[in-house]
């Protein structure tokens, strides 16, 4: 794909960065990937599509301004996953498939207008949470902030954890 669609990726020169979510292209083409992997799979009812785990987001003019709008890096994945969810609704109407994505690290602070598709499902990482700590505790003020935050916008929202090696 990197040989036939680099508008799609960044950066433009090649490496390890962020999709370009906000070209319509790879939006056609995503969707169109979950409906045939559903299809595939008709026991199938959770898809998830997250962001590559880095800070290097694709620096269109048209994904700047929606990070910008959003007021969070999530704001042009979050819009591409509510394409793909509302295609896979319309595809498959009998079905509760849900659709996720990781609002990851960089992406976790809640966006300001765009709101997750009902079969979309939020998973906020745990990043830098105290653990043993209650929420309550001012080292997880910025967890608890974010989470609330999503709360207010989705009812399918899951803490998501993970455990490096790094401790």
């Amino acid at each position: 794909l990197w040989e036939s669609h680099r508008e799609w990726f960044w950066p433009r020169s090649g490496g390890y960065g962020q999709l370009c979510w906000t070209n319509q292209s790879l939006l056609q083409f995503v969707a169109s990937q979950a409906i045939k992997y559903l299809r595939a799979q008709p026991h199938a009812n959770l898809l998830d599509i997250s962001q590559n785990d880095n800070g290097h987001y694709c620096n269109t003019t048209d994904e700047q301004r929606v990070i910008a709008a959003e007021r969070s890096a999530i704001g042009p994945l979050l819009r591409a996953v509510n394409y793909v969810a509302r295609a896979v609704r319309a595809e498959f109407p009998e079905r509760d498939i849900v659709i996720s994505t990781l609002a990851y690290e960089y992406g976790r602070t809640a966006p300001r207008l765009t709101k997750p598709e009902t079969n979309v499902a939020i998973k906020v990482t745990a990043n830098g949470v105290h653990y043993g700590a209650p929420l309550s505790d001012p080292r997880n003020a910025d967890f608890a902030i974010d989470l609330a935050a999503w709360g207010r916008l989705t009812q399918r929202l899951y803490i998501w954890n993970y455990i490096s090696d790094a401790g």
